[in-house]
């Protein structure tokens, strides 16, 4: 899909389950689980991989956040790793990140029924109006989706 194409998929609806299409106003958690997303209370790098080869799975934080978190935990704590927080970030940020003029991410809401507050980030795929080499576009999703997550919340 082109460029244009990608960003128009944001303003319409991903799932029946959906909330709605996300606003620029909300924020979003990405769950953390150890010890591969956070170590003493560090979150690491590795958090955000994901974005690079599948969308970056998200819960929206407002209506249905409690109930998706409490889903995402019991799936976590069944695949024997073990729940430790999350990390938010606001959606007008992410989208905000851009290079060479055009942005590096889009937002759908892809709810589930277990999990309404569930939506993915996904990174841009280079094209031709990126004018940058894949190692170095890799290089730079991963920071960037990084930096936009900056409030941690620890688990008690």
């Amino acid at each position: 899909m082109d460029y244009d194409a990608l960003l128009i998929q944001e303003s319409i609806s991903q799932s029946k389950y959906s909330l709605g299409v996300l606003k620029d106003c909300e924020n979003v958690a990405r769950v953390l689980f150890a010890p591969k997303h956070i170590q003493n209370s560090v979150v690491l790098p590795n958090a955000f991989e994901q974005i690079i080869h599948d969308g970056l799975s998200v819960l929206r934080l407002g209506d249905n956040f409690e109930e998706s978190l409490s889903y995402t935990i019991h799936q976590i704590e069944n695949d024997k790793r073990k729940y430790e927080g999350y990390v938010c970030a606001d959606v007008l940020s992410i989208r905000n990140v851009l290079s060479s003029g055009f942005r590096l991410f889009y937002l759908l809401d892809t709810a589930t029924k277990p999990k309404r507050a569930h939506a993915d980030i996904y990174a841009i795929r280079p094209h031709e109006k990126l004018d940058i080499e894949k190692k170095g576009l890799i290089q730079l999703i991963s920071y960037e989706i990084a930096e936009c997550f900056t409030e941690l919340t620890l688990a008690n």
